[in-house]
């Protein structure tokens, strides 16, 4: 249809949809079809919110099926574990009948559960954690897209008053953007750009039930920077309001290492209810729960304000007694650090790269079982040892007694202690209680050999043994200039490099006796160099920095032992 627009001097011919309902710019001679036109525009806006409703429907339709439809995948070493459980275990459970199977077969199934999680998402266990917390507003997932450096992939960032994170994500570097969910089961399924983006706390609640039933978390996998998130780890947390919500962000930041907690610095510090949360965390706390304090939205004040903030912080922290690695000034939207306390944003970041503890909680829950079974194994032949002693003792007081008043009765009673007596004798054996040992080696090395082999398979850092090992980084209270507390295996029984005082003190003495001082940096041999290499490892260790990034870390710890001396 032909419809003509304008002026008497001027005509333009719109053959267009949306020339043809916009009555406004239209001509016409009949009111009633201009009147019939503005309600077949009405319909027609009617009809969109109709198709946009359906579609939505289907989105969020789609959204369900994928999660309720996701299948894991098999794992070589998951399936080898099962199998232990069903086939291994089971014998040693029909030998060891005096024992609590039931309990310790509910553990070890626990743990094949715990595999099978890291299985379908070995990435997010093989990194350090770090969660990104803070109260409505405070600026969380802005803070994470600041260092996402391209492709078509952002948090969802706050719009409005309230709070935007509905369901936890897990934001780690790659090669690749791409979103996957993980759904009740554990397993991975794949989510699109769009209905990402749509996933937010309204959107939530548009269901008739609650989504965050059927899934647990998202895993983000877009490009930040390598050098600072190569081995990191992000947790963008739901937003913590009130106290109501203390348990759901507990949840979600309990496995992480390090916690960053953003605040708003138009607040000027940080909130009491925060104060509150962060009372009931680890973090700052614990020497291995490390606190970070980020005053997010720098740009809104200007540099003096910035100062005063950041002075009113750390005095608050200060005063009450909680520890915190650094405070930072920082402005998601000009992606910059405006002013900082103690070290900047992105030099702890490089820093906190700790190995994850992972392998150190699956390893001490399997020891746990086979400690379980040492024991009863080890209160069983103590008792059997006791009950064959005091059985023996009897038969020696009758034997004793004499055999003047012997009767029917204490003929059969001996008769009966000495086939009591030959029961236990078999159970107090001290070959017995060897041979049962060695079976619970034997069965325990399996277990143990097969999770080695699944985290050595999925990357999973096996640096860490147990958790009650002391952690690789400390907080930086913890660690002396010296290096007094040695963070690592390797450096246990290596004497640290003497302060500088005390080279000093060995230089003036070896003046005295007139040896020669040691030669200069330019002059050293070969093997100066390699004493400068081990001092320069040796307060890498103290760093706490773990293997990895070489070229970079010696650098640094070179520069920090020209800088002591």
């Amino acid at each position: 249809m032909t419809v003509w627009a304008g002026s008497k001097t001027h005509w333009r011919r719109y053959n267009s949809e949306a020339a043809f309902f916009n009555t406004d710019y239209c001509v016409f001679n009949d009111a009633s079809l201009k009147k019939e036109l503005t309600l077949t525009k009405e319909k027609f806006e009617q009809m969109e919110k109709v198709v946009e409703e359906k579609d939505h429907k289907l989105q969020k339709f789609d959204l369900v099926c994928a999660i309720l439809g996701a299948k894991s995948k098999k794992h070589q070493f998951v399936d080898d574990f099962a199998y232990l459980i069903t086939h291994d275990f089971q014998d040693f459970c029909s030998i060891e009948t005096n024992v609590n199977n039931v309990m310790t077969k509910t553990k070890l199934d626990d743990i094949l559960g715990e595999m099978r999680r890291i299985a379908n998402c070995p990435e997010i266990y093989s990194k350090t954690l770090v969660a990104v917390g803070g109260g409505v507003r405070s600026g969380k997932s802005s803070f994470i897209n600041s260092f996402i450096t391209g492709g078509n992939i952002k948090l969802v960032e706050a719009r409005g008053q309230g709070a935007t994170t509905a369901i936890p994500s897990y934001v780690m570097s790659a090669k690749k953007s791409e979103i996957n969910g993980i759904n009740y089961k554990g397993v991975r399924f794949a989510i699109a750009p769009e209905m990402y983006a749509a996933i937010s706390q309204e959107f939530l609640r548009s269901f008739l039930f609650d989504l965050k039933e059927i899934i647990q978390y998202t895993m983000v996998h877009c490009f930040l920077n390598a050098d600072l998130f190569n081995n990191i780890c992000l947790i963008d947390t739901p937003s913590v309001a009130t106290e109501k919500d203390f348990p759901t962000a507990l949840n979600y930041i309990k496995e992480a290492s390090i916690l960053i907690w953003t605040v708003s610095i138009d607040k000027g510090t940080i909130p009491k209810d925060n104060f509150k949360f962060l009372e009931k965390t680890p973090f700052g706390q614990n020497s291995d729960k490390l606190l970070y304090i980020v005053a997010n939205k720098a740009e809104l004040k200007g540099p003096t304000a910035v100062k005063d903030i950041l002075n009113q912080i750390k005095e608050y922290l200060d005063n009450q007694d909680i520890r915190y690695e650094g405070i930072s000034a920082y402005s998601s939207k000009r992606r910059r650090e405006l002013a900082y306390r103690k070290i900047g944003v992105t030099d702890f970041l490089r820093a906190c790269t700790i190995p994850s503890k992972i392998y150190a909680k699956v390893s001490d829950s399997l020891k746990e079982v086979w400690s379980y079974y040492e024991k009863e194994i080890q209160r069983d032949y103590d008792e059997n040892k006791e009950k064959y002693n005091k059985v023996n003792s009897m038969l020696l007081d009758i034997l004793q007694s004499g055999r003047n008043n012997v009767d029917d009765t204490l003929i059969k009673l001996e008769k009966g202690l000495k086939s009591l007596k030959k029961s236990f004798e078999s159970k107090s054996d001290k070959k017995n209680l060897e041979d049962r040992l060695k079976c619970l080696n034997d069965i325990s090395k399996k277990f143990q050999d097969c999770f080695d082999k699944f985290c050595d398979a999925n990357g999973i850092d096996r640096r860490i043994k147990s958790l009650k090992d002391k952690p690789l980084l400390k907080s930086r209270d913890d660690q002396t200039d010296a290096g007094k507390r040695q963070t690592s295996d390797a450096a246990k029984d290596k004497p640290l490099p003497k302060p500088r005082d005390d080279q000093t003190d060995a230089g003036k003495r070896q003046t005295m006796k007139g040896e020669p001082l040691p030669k200069s940096r330019d002059d050293q041999t070969d093997a100066g160099k390699r004493q400068t290499k081990e001092a320069a490892y040796y307060i890498w260790v103290n760093r706490g920095y773990p293997v990895g990034q070489d070229d970079e870390i010696w650098a640094e710890a070179e520069r920090e032992m020209k800088e002591a001396e």
